[in-house]
């Protein structure tokens, strides 16, 4: 199984943790736009990260009758919280270290 992003041409911003399973990348600027940035998250080990044919790709542990689990996200510039590719980087890890020590959501 893989996830993946596809990466755009330009002077994006790609960051892999190998270690931890987590992969982002950060779309250059686009006046007035802003940039979105995107991430993945594996919560089984440490999957295979690599680039190929223009996306970020992450090879998951599938196996038959067990469930896959990894995380998608996304931000945007312009909404005023994680402005940059350093700020989204850090949210991903800090995102990673919470699914780590609480991994329990509740809604209402």
């Amino acid at each position: 199984m893989v996830a993946g992003i596809r990466k755009n041409v330009g002077a994006d911003v790609v960051w892999q943790d190998h270690l931890h399973g987590i992969m982002g990348y950060w779309n250059p600027e686009e006046a007035p736009n802003g940039s979105i940035g995107v991430g993945v998250l594996a919560t089984q080990g440490a999957p295979a990260l690599r680039i190929a044919q223009g996306h970020l790709l992450a090879e998951l542990p599938a196996q038959a009758d067990s469930p896959l689990q990894y995380y998608t996200g996304a931000a945007w510039s312009k909404a005023g919280l994680l402005t940059d590719s350093d700020t989204w980087f850090a949210y991903l890890r800090q995102f990673r270290q919470m699914m780590i020590t609480n991994p329990t959501f509740k809604f209402r």
